[in-house]
């Protein structure tokens, strides 16, 4: 994967983005980043909802996890504020599951 060149405009703050087919930098990825999708369905915290579920939820929100199992960041797009606990629980659980995260994506030693 890589993306455009972009240059900053000093005197105005505008980014200028150019995009050739023969210049492009590449993304460096430091480490991945292991996630686990749950979300709230009438009151209960529910783990990788389907997509029937996901239409029901009064707010969805994925932990992320760096391959160590320490918490690297936290996406919710919007819907109903999470109370401080379930956020914590979310966490242990999304760690409980680590593990069997890790056994689904092939190691770049293998390759």
């Amino acid at each position: 994967m890589t993306l455009p060149t972009v240059q900053l405009n000093e005197e105005d703050a505008i980014a200028v983005v150019t995009v050739t087919s023969n210049v492009s930098n590449p993304v460096i990825v430091g480490h991945l980043t292991y996630g686990v999708t749950f979300g709230i369905l009438s009151g209960h915290l529910i783990i990788d909802p389907t997509a029937d579920e996901e239409s029901l939820l009064s707010t969805q929100f994925t932990v992320l996890l760096d391959p160590e199992g320490s918490f690297a960041g936290l996406h919710k797009p919007g819907g109903a504020p999470l109370p401080e606990e379930v956020i914590y629980r979310s966490v242990d659980i999304a760690q409980s599951q680590l593990v069997r995260l890790k056994s689904m994506i092939p190691s770049s030693e293998s390759a």
